[in-house]
């Protein structure tokens, strides 16, 4: 049974999915218009990630297809970032239809195309990948490894002042956390997601804060 905090953050959820399918699918429209007019270089690779993004949870397999030319595109201009990032957007898909096995390999090709980098777009999809495997671990009920991925992704984020991926991953500590039975470290990281939520000033983001809180309490 779904518990009432959980509903409430679905409801918000479908609510703000829904509103948005009618310009989604005019933004979809108009990104592949852009890909067939576009260049073979690393602009389009970058047009294909958002195309993907797009699609990831409306239509996955179009998701896929476009991934794969993805990382293609990417291999033959030898440009790393854009690879670890279609390798993570199949990881994502994979994970998506509970192929953790492949999705964590793909991860892994990822991360090592951006492990060391100090660019700010590459510790964000490094930050991004280890907030993944927690991800991962979560879904397998390994809770304790899913605190230890998503500690890491918290500390990029704070490194790179991203409020609002910060905000999540202390939604999801807390959420462990009350699994695991630590009320305390529950409330702790609600608090911490609640407070930056008044930061972020984003509305679904607000409302995750405020489910956690009251979730932890």
């Amino acid at each position: 049974m779904i518990s009432p905090s959980k509903y409430i953050m679905l409801s918000v959820f479908f609510m703000l999915l829904i509103s948005g399918l009618s310009g989604q699918d005019r933004q979809t429209d108009s990104l592949i218009t852009a890909l067939k007019k576009s260049a073979a270089d690393t602009s389009q690779v970058n047009l294909l990630s958002t195309i993907v993004s797009t699609y990831q949870y409306t239509d996955p397999p179009k998701a896929m297809e476009y991934s794969k030319q993805m990382i293609e595109l990417a291999k033959k201009l030898k440009f790393n970032y854009g690879l670890a990032t279609a390798y993570s957007l199949v990881g994502g898909l994979s994970v998506e239809k509970s192929d953790f096995s492949a999705g964590a390999e793909f991860y892994k090709k990822a991360l090592e195309l951006v492990t060391g980098k100090e660019d700010l777009r590459s510790k964000k999809l490094y930050g991004r990948i280890k907030q993944s495997f927690g991800v991962i671990a979560y879904y397998q009920e390994d809770y304790s490894t899913a605190v230890g991925y998503y500690l890491e992704a918290a500390g990029v984020y704070k490194e790179i002042n991203d409020n609002k991926l910060l905000l999540v991953i202390y939604n999801n500590l807390s959420g462990v956390h009350a699994i695991m039975i630590d009320k305390q470290s529950a409330l702790k990281y609600a608090e911490e997601c609640y407070s930056l939520s008044k930061k972020v000033k984003d509305p679904f983001r607000t409302s995750m804060a405020c489910v956690a809180l009251a979730s932890a309490k």
